[in-house]
Formats: structure tokens, sequence, C-alpha cells
């Protein structure tokens, strides 16, 4: 029984195995290794699609930066090579991609001076910066000094130099070389970019000349924003402004009401007395302006007008002090193109001289007897303050008339030629009255040898040179010129040829003498000619040398001009009174030549 029970037991036992055995294998699908594998394949794909996300990002980043690289003017100085390139980026790994680009597309520089300042809200200071050298030890650390002071962010600044010559060859030059092309090329592209603003501000638009502009990413940054590579090398504008019917009816609405109304003539005269205010501001006056620390409030306010009116944006004394540093400050006041200047910057100019004007004076701009209290207050501070005044209301007056009659262009043109005649008439003039004030030098010439006896004489004798030989130093002939013993007016004073020690010879040759002098009388006959002859064919070229219209009072006398000027003289251009009075000339010449003949 038990043995029985055992077995049975024993192959229940087997049995129920084998049937769980059976059902945990039908529980398991067949393809559990693929259901294994799956997962992880499919976080794989996860991971590669996030990491080719990524590198595309910094792809079209990095092709963002390198499209803002702008290139600066090259500039020669003592055989080196001076180029400044600037890029927008967002970190300072990008300064490495943009000195790449530029060692890919340029010829290696012999020194790339490099500096940066970009935006990093994980640092201290929110501003994450550097600079480098690159062999020339602290110009880098002036480049990134520049940024500073100029407040530029998330900006690179390269400036390539390339020489042949030992480090520290140019001295401190080398650091004013490099701080000259990097302001240079920070100013251009400034300027383009508020062109760009001011242009859709006042609803106009730009147009390229060259390709076409694509779409491309753009790195923000605090000064300008740079989404298009400038080239300001070639120095061509890439773009003009077209003034839309917005940009017309603001000047409309703006300029001509706010501003004092002028007409044609006071406008001519403001753009004079502009230019006069500006070269009545000397050196002097510069340098005692960039001498104060803190200006007194009248001359702060009276430069900020003007650097309102340059474009500058909310400008205090430092940026006022950096206006009046510049080299061409008092060139850029010598002139005044009315097209050169905003439009909106003026508005907002006038209105800040109008308030200080009142908070000084108790005054407007508007009324008469403004001037006469500024002009008490002024002298006072400053000479050049008062320059600076008489500038700012003459560029008011004057861009008031531009927005009414437009560029004085043709006026200036008549203008230059009615001077043009007055200068020709008068040289002219100048030249003839010199003539006949003229009295020659009288240099007296010792008589000893180039003399005869009986002109010798004479004590009065005078030799009269012309003015191209007035200066020349006469040589005195030495007694001993001309010794041949074959002359026979040659006189022997001794029967020796050679004289003693200590004396001179007494064998003396006349003739050659006389032919010297002969010589040099009509050497200067001679050049008293050919001056005589050069200045008739200048007054001959002054004449004709315009095509414009004759007078009478500029026709020659000389029958010889008059001949000559008949030559070239076009008819049909020359007033009739000029004709008549050409064929009056003649014929009296002709009656004083010929007194029998009979007349015409």
């Amino acid at each position: 029984m038990d043995s029985e029970f055992q077995e049975n037991t024993s192959m229940m036992g087997k049995d129920h195995l084998e049937s769980q055995r059976e059902l945990y294998e039908e529980s398991i699908p067949s393809n559990t290794n693929e259901e294994v594998i799956g997962p992880l394949q499919y976080g794989s794909e996860i991971v590669n699609e996030d990491t080719s996300q990524r590198n595309k990002e910094e792809d079209e980043e990095a092709k963002a930066v390198i499209d803002s690289i702008s290139q600066g003017k090259v500039k020669l100085f003592k055989k080196a090579k001076f180029q400044a390139f600037s890029a927008a980026i967002s970190h300072e790994d990008h300064v490495m991609k943009v000195q790449d680009h530029l060692d890919l597309n340029h010829s290696k520089p012999t020194n790339s001076v490099v500096a940066f300042r970009v935006v990093d809200p994980s640092s201290n200071t929110g501003i994450s910066e550097g600079f480098d050298d690159d062999g020339e030890e602290g110009s880098g650390e002036k480049l990134l000094r520049l940024l500073q002071k100029l407040g530029v962010e998330n900006v690179a600044l390269i400036v390539c130099v390339w020489h042949n010559n030992m480090p520290g060859h140019l001295g401190t030059d080398f650091y004013r070389m490099v701080l000259e092309r990097a302001r240079d090329l920070l100013t251009a592209l400034h300027n383009e970019v508020m062109q760009q603003e001011n242009s859709s501000a006042l609803g106009g638009e730009f147009v390229n000349n060259e390709a076409p502009t694509m779409e491309r990413k753009t790195v923000e940054s605090k000064v300008f924003n740079i989404a298009q590579a400038v080239d300001i090398s070639k120095g061509k504008e890439t773009t003009q402004s077209i003034k839309s019917d917005a940009h017309k009816k603001f000047l409309e609405d703006n300029s001509i009401n706010f501003l004092p109304q002028v007409d044609k003539l006071t406008y001519k005269e403001s753009v004079q007395n502009l230019e006069k205010a500006g070269k009545s501001l000397t050196k002097g006056h510069i340098r005692e302006f960039l001498s104060f620390v803190r200006p007194e409030p009248i001359i702060g306010k009276l430069f900020q007008v003007i650097a309102m009116i340059k474009g500058y944006k909310n400008p205090n004394w430092s940026k006022c002090r950096d206006l009046l540093s510049n080299p061409t400050f008092k060139i850029e006041l010598l002139s005044f193109r009315g097209r050169d200047y905003d439009s909106e910057n003026v508005l907002k100019a006038f209105k800040i001289f109008e308030s200080s004007a009142i908070s000084f004076t108790q005054k407007s701009p508007r009324k008469k007897d403004f001037y006469q209290k500024f002009y008490e207050i002024l002298p006072k501070i400053s000479d050049g303050s008062v320059h600076v005044f008489d500038w700012i209301i003459s560029f008011f007056k004057a861009y008031s008339g531009y927005s009414k009659f437009g560029d004085l262009q043709n006026d200036k043109i008549e203008l230059g030629s009615d001077i043009g005649e007055i200068t020709m008439r008068t040289k002219m003039m100048m030249r003839q009255e010199m003539k006949k004030n003229r009295k020659p030098k009288q240099i007296k010439i010792k008589q000893t040898a180039l003399l005869s006896p009986e002109e010798r004489a004479d004590k009065d004798y005078y030799r009269f040179p012309d003015d191209q030989t007035e200066d020349k130093k006469t040589s005195q002939v030495k007694p001993n010129i001309g010794m041949f013993l074959q002359n026979k007016q040659m006189m022997f004073g001794d029967d020796s040829l050679i004289p003693e020690e200590g004396k001179k010879s007494s064998l003396i040759d006349y003739n050659a003498l006389k032919r010297g002098a002969n010589f040099l009388i009509d050497e200067e006959e001679e050049l008293r000619k050919r001056e005589q002859l050069e200045q008739e064919q200048a007054d001959r070229r002054m004449i004709m040398e315009k095509n414009s219209k004759f007078k009478v009072e500029n026709l020659p006398n000389k029958t010889e001009l008059m001949l000559e000027t008949l030559k070239d003289i076009d008819y049909e251009e020359q007033p009739l009174e000029v004709l008549i009075a050409l064929a009056e000339r003649l014929k009296k010449k002709r009656m004083d030549m010929f007194p029998d003949a009979q007349p015409m």
C-alpha cells in the first residue's frame, strides 16, 4: 500500500510539475528577447533626437555669429597693417569660432588683439568679459576698457595686425592704432544701426544695392542688434534711405512748426553764420571744455543739445567729452547738409534747448529779447560758449530753411561762379598794378673789370635785374680770368708772366671780360622778355579759361589778345554789348595804326 501510494504520489508530482512548466512556457511569449531590447532602443532614439536638436541649434547659433562678423577699413602705419573685426556673440565660446573663421578666410595675422563682453546671469557682476594680448602686452586690456567705456555688451572685438618686425617695435603707437581701428568700426556699426532704426521709425525702408538679404538668426546686443554683416572697408554706403510719404508728413508737421520760420535769405545767412561760428571755435576753446570735470549747467546743456543733434541718446557730460575729443568735431561744425540730420533728433534737441533756455533766462527762444539775455550770461562763463550758442541758433534756423526750401546746392554753384569771376578779375587788376608800381631793386656792381675806363668813371651806372634774378648773388669776376698769351690786348706790367708771391697778376683779358658782361646783359633781357610773355599768356588763359560770358570791363586792350579772343569766342553765348564793344575797340586800333584808311 505504502509503496503504491508513494509511486502514485511521485507520478502525480511529476505530472504536476510538467503541467506547471507547460503553463509557464505558454505564459511567456515567443519574442521575449525583442520585448526586452525594445525599450532600450526607444530610449536611445530619444537621446539621439535631443543631441541632434541641440547640435542643430548650436550650428544655427554659430552661423548667426559668423554672419554677424563685420570688418573695418585697413590702415597702413610704418609698414604694419591694422584691421578691426567685430561679431555679435552670446557666449564666450563664440570668440574662438570667430577667430577660426578669420584665420580660414584671411591671411594669418602676426597679432590678434581680442576683447569681449557677454551678459552672463550666473556671474556676480552679470557680465563675462576677457581679453588676449597675443604678444603685445597691455593691448587687449586697453581694448576691453574701450568696450567698457562705450557700454558695449554681447560683442567680440578683434584687431588683426600684420607686420614682419619684432614685437613692440611700434611702441605706444601700436595701442593708439588698435584703439583707433576698433573705435572707428564700432562707430560705423552704431551709425548704421541708428540709421536703420530712424528709417523704420519714420516709415522709410532700406534697399540693399548688393545681394538680397537672407533670413538669419540674430544675437541681441545692448548697443546694437547685428542681423546683417556690414562691410565698412569698401568706403561706400551699401544702403540708401528712401523717404516715404510718412517721413515727408513728419517734416511738414514738426520741423516747420516747432522751429522758427525763416525766409530764403535768412536761410542763406544762417548757413554762413553757422560756418562762421564753427571757425570761431578754436582748439583752445575745445581744450578748455575738455578740462571741465563738471561744467557749468548751461554749458552742459548746450553740448547736450549738440550731441542730441548728432544722434546721441540721453547724452551725459562723458559722452559730450567724447564728442569734443573727436578729431572731426570742428570739421563737422563747419559744414551744413540738412539731409545728414534726422528730424526727430533735431526736434528732441530743440525741446531740450527751449526748456533749458526758459529755466536759465526765464524767456522762450521764440521771443526777440531771448538772445540778449543769453549773451549777457555766457561771456561771464566762457568765450567759447558764445560761439557754441551762435552755432546752435544758426543750426536751428538753417534746418528750418532746409525743411522748407531744401538744399542750397544750386545757390552755392551760382555763388561759386560769381566768386570765380571776381577772383579772376581781381588777379588781373593786381598784376597790372604791380607792373606799374614795380621799382626794380638797384644792385651796384663793382666796375673794376667789367667796364671800360669811360664807363668806369660813371659812378651812377646801375644794373636793373628782373624779379627772377634779383635774389641771385652777382659773382665778382676775378682779375686773372682769360690769361691768353696770344691776345694782342694783353698788357704786361712785368717782364715775367708769373707774379711775385703775395701779388696779383696784372695780365687781364679785357675782351673776355666784356664778352662775359655782354652775356649777362643779354641773358637778363631774354629773361625779362620771357617773363613778359608768360604774363601775357597767363592773362590770356585767365580770360579764356572759363566758358562763361564776357563782360565789357574784362575785354583785352591789346590787338593780339583781341584777335586771340575772336578765335575761341562763342558768339552765340556772348551778350550783344560785348561784341559791339569788341568791334569798336578793333576799329579804334585800326584807325590809330592806319590814320589814312577809310572808316568802314
